[in-house]
């Protein structure tokens, strides 16, 4: 005997913002953070106990732009609990989960729930707020090569960099202002890494040729003669 599923359910969203585990690459963060939620009837607020259920999964803007979908189709457990990874579901367009911005702007997660069998569209669950630990994934981003880096800042305080490079005793080398751009040499630098240089790349085997180098004692320009 088949039992008679309510059009209307709701699901009280569990959200472990965890990164899920990567038995097969531990040294990597993992593309995905776990969900859990436990679907309820819409009428009797019971549990719908083992039975089949797509969920879609939308990652979106504070404007309701989608950044991301993706669903899954699962069953509910003997407690009415569905349990999924974000991130390892089917993608429902071009856009893939490693393709997200993490670090634009805020992000929110929205869920949508159907029965396969007797309901043609989705009911959305709920829209909530992404937090810190999917982030994890963001900075992961960080340790491979970057195809474009942009830095933006903003001050009105023209004492206060808006870049800055220091080295290991937290010195500033490089600094960029509202006004323009400073370069502090290290009086006591020893070695040709001490400075600032300017140079042209080499051909071949040929080492790059510097044209010009400020050092805490001197100025050098180098002229081509043959240029």
């Amino acid at each position: 005997m088949k039992t008679k599923l309510s059009p209307l359910y709701i699901v009280s969203c569990i959200v472990f913002l965890a990164l899920s585990p990567a038995p097969c690459a531990l040294s990597q963060v993992p593309q995905g953070f776990n969900y859990q939620a436990i679907v309820r009837d819409g009428i009797t607020r019971q549990p719908i106990l083992s039975q089949p259920v797509i969920v879609r999964v939308t990652i979106e803007n504070a404007a309701h732009t989608s950044m991301y979908q993706e669903t899954h189709s699962l069953s509910t457990d003997e407690f009415g609990i569905i349990a999924l990874v974000v991130g390892n579901g089917t993608p429902t367009g071009a856009v893939l989960f490693e393709d997200i911005y993490w670090n634009k702007e805020q992000l929110y997660i929205k869920t949508e729930l159907k029965y396969p069998t007797t309901n043609p569209a989705f009911t959305e669950m709920g829209t909530a707020p992404l937090q810190s630990v999917p982030y994890a994934i963001a900075a992961d981003s960080l340790s491979k090569p970057l195809t474009k880096l942009s830095v933006t800042g903003a001050t009105s305080d023209f004492q206060e960099a808006l870049f800055e490079v220091k080295n290991k005793d937290k010195q500033t080398i490089f600094a960029v202002y509202n006004e323009g751009v400073r370069i502090y040499v290290d009086d006591g630098a020893k070695g040709p890494k001490g400075g600032f240089a300017v140079g042209g790349f080499g051909t071949g085997k040929d080492p790059s040729q510097e044209y010009l180098r400020v050092t805490g004692d001197s100025t050098r320009i180098y002229v081509n003669e043959n240029a």
